[in-house]
């Protein structure tokens, strides 16, 4: 697991001083013992949880939980106009949409980047909301919708329905309960609802939608023969080889089915 290394780390984010200044509260909690501190709720260690935690504690000093949230939500949504492998190509003081973050954020940014752990921001981002859903004693019930709920106001209904319900079964009852409404773009149906891991969805996707009747089996036994396509290769070799590999995983597949695991 990753280790926040004093000598390697603070140089690289103060490598990068001439765009990004770090305060010196932000220097003196990155110096501190900031994961062994006391936390809304336990997080299992982790590299993300790392920086989760650096950010709910510099939050807390100077309590603006929201703006380091609407932080994280600004990223992630700039984070797909970006390219792909945007976290190796970019650096982020260059990246305009980040300009207008705040500075605990900025340093979590160059300290993942000057570790190449850019990847790690969508699980840093889970981690935090925990954090702060913890401390502020809010359950966050997470509704995915086949389209906007101006379209679909009724399964989004029956979904806060099955959310509240799902609430009150759970530990954490006492808590208030939050709705985020999600789109995803394979459902043409139905909803589907996370509260705190626990799950209900009554979606239907593209591919269930396109069959009629029962679901059709799918025997992946048999890899039906693939239309050759010529390659650079000599006498298309590779064609010939992927062939044959996917023939192995068929007869594999075939033994599994008749003998077992």
């Amino acid at each position: 697991m990753f280790r926040r290394v004093r000598v390697a780390v603070v140089p690289s984010v103060g490598s990068a001083m001439r765009m990004f200044a770090p305060s010196d509260d932000l220097k003196k909690l990155y110096n501190s013992e900031f994961e062994a501190a006391k936390f809304p709720v336990d997080i299992v260690p982790s590299d993300s949880a790392t920086f989760a935690k650096f950010l709910f504690k510099a939050a807390e000093a100077k309590n603006n939980y929201d703006a380091i949230l609407k932080d994280l939500q600004t990223i992630e949504g700039a984070s797909k106009n970006l390219g792909v492998f945007w976290e190796r190509t970019l650096k982020v003081d260059d990246i305009k949409e980040f300009k207008s973050l705040q500075p605990a954020t900025l340093f979590t940014l160059n300290w993942m980047q000057a570790n190449q752990m850019l990847e790690a921001l969508p699980s840093t981002t889970n981690i935090f909301e925990t954090l702060l859903n913890a401390h502020k004693k809010r359950v966050v019930a997470r509704i995915w919708l086949p389209g906007p709920e101006s379209k679909f106001a009724k399964e989004a209904a029956a979904a806060k329905e099955v959310a509240k319900k799902l609430h009150k079964e759970s530990a954490n009852a006492a808590h208030s309960l939050d709705f985020v409404l999600l789109v995803d773009a394979e459902f043409v149906g139905g909803f589907a609802v996370d509260v705190q891991g626990k799950f209900h969805s009554t979606a239907e996707g593209k591919a269930e939608a396109s069959t009629t009747g029962a679901a059709k089996e799918v025997d992946w036994t048999v890899v039906p023969e693939s239309k050759p396509l010529a390659t650079k290769w000599e006498d298309s070799v590779e064609t010939e080889i992927l062939r044959k590999y996917l023939d192995g995983l068929a007869k594999f597949d075939a033994e599994e089915a008749k003998n077992g695991v």
